[in-house]
């Protein structure tokens, strides 16, 4: 999925007004989700099921949790370098994904 810049101009002038962070960081959780478990995905699957787990998405032992969090903070500053040099926010999903 790519969010088109125009969105990001939105959703970073919505937050210079109101301070609330919140809806860059769940695009960004919108962006960078489906990279990140895809990554996941090819793991070794012990090593996917710690991943899971730190990602949020599984219990200590591997059951789901039936939530979508994570870590977003990290993934955000990834999205938002690539937008503020010009860059679409997809070119920054794989530094998202890699920290």
């Amino acid at each position: 999925m790519c969010l088109s810049t125009r969105f990001w101009d939105f959703a970073l002038a919505s937050y210079a007004v109101t301070g609330d962070i919140s809806g860059v960081l769940d695009q960004v959780h919108v962006l960078v989700e489906p990279a990140l478990r895809e990554v996941i995905d090819r793991l070794h699957p012990d090593v996917a099921r710690i991943a899971s787990y730190h990602a949020g998405w599984t219990t200590e032992t591997g059951e789901s949790t039936g939530r979508s969090v994570g870590k977003r903070v990290r993934g955000a500053l990834a999205i938002l370098s690539a937008v503020t040099a010009g860059a679409a926010p997809a070119v920054g999903v794989p530094g998202a994904v890699a920290v």
